[in-house]
């Protein structure tokens, strides 16, 4: 959501100015209410709320834009569908399902619920890598409108170990300044033989908090990172894991109290091989 002015800076008694509030809608549908503050030198409303209301009809798209898989295991199949909405879903007509990213499968699936005619956009993942793994489902929309329509497909996979979080945020400053990532035995115990950060930017402190089952690593910024400011690394964990010998979890290092941008998820991002 993007608010500005657009009027008057400096409003008259009696007077007025307008704001501008945009909403992007392409990953909403339903109800969706959104608010917005203004801040001005009065007294009296030294800041004031706007409110936002509004349903947002979706017609020959997907309700959702992204669809995510939790804690899928390596090797397990798993299926998720999203619903693709149209005013007249007899007279759609689809054409070649395209995917990308390892392990993803997908295809239209036409149903009948109540007497109507329903459209599933049906996804299938069935992993053999564990770690963040990103992919895309295009579908050709043939009729009544020619066009392409994409999903973004992730999942958090499972192998020998759990990884939390699977992407790490550090801050320059403050409290933020310090990170965690904590590793979990999900059934044979394992033991951490080093975890760094190849570019020297991060330091990494391992404490075993159940030995072979549960580790926590500490990740702080080094003098270099402290002076390179903001940027992008990784932290990687060498293991004695036979299907997970390495693992590596991305980490953004960014200002005080900001959030990394949501990106669209990568063909292949952060895979850990499974070694048969």
């Amino acid at each position: 959501m993007k608010a500005s002015l657009v009027g008057e800076e400096t409003v008259k008694p009696g007077a007025e100015t307008k704001v501008e509030i945009r909403i992007a809608t392409a990953s909403w549908s339903g109800r969706i209410s959104k608010s917005a503050t203004v801040e001005t030198d009065d007294p009296a409303n030294p800041k004031l709320q706007l409110t936002l209301s509004a349903t947002v009809v979706v017609n020959l798209d997907f309700e959702n834009l992204q669809l995510r898989f939790q804690d899928a295991q390596v090797g397990e199949r798993r299926v998720e569908r999203v619903r693709f909405v149209a005013e007249k879903p007899d007279a759609v007509k689809f054409g070649k399902v395209t995917c990308t990213g390892p392990g993803i499968q997908a295809r239209m699936v036409q149903e009948t619920e109540q007497g109507q005619t329903v459209w599933y956009l049906e996804v299938e993942l069935r992993p053999s890598m564990a770690g963040h793994v990103g992919g895309t489902v295009e579908v050709e929309l043939l009729e009544p409108e020619p066009k392409t329509l994409k999903i973004y497909a992730t999942a958090s996979v499972i192998g020998d170990v759990r990884v939390t979080p699977q992407v790490m945020v550090l801050h320059e400053t403050g409290e933020g300044a310090e990170t965690n990532v904590r590793l979990e035995a999900v059934k044979d115990p394992f033991t951490i033989k080093s975890a760094k950060d190849p570019a020297g930017l991060l330091s990494v402190e391992i404490e075993a908090l159940a030995k072979g089952r549960t580790y926590v690593l500490h990740v702080r910024l080094t003098k270099a990172g402290k002076a390179k400011g903001t940027f992008e690394s990784a932290i990687v964990i060498k293991t004695s894991s036979a299907k997970q010998p390495e693992i590596k979890v991305p980490v953004h290092v960014l200002p005080q109290g900001s959030q990394p941008a949501l990106a669209k998820p990568k063909a292949m991002e952060a895979l850990v091989p499974v070694v048969k």
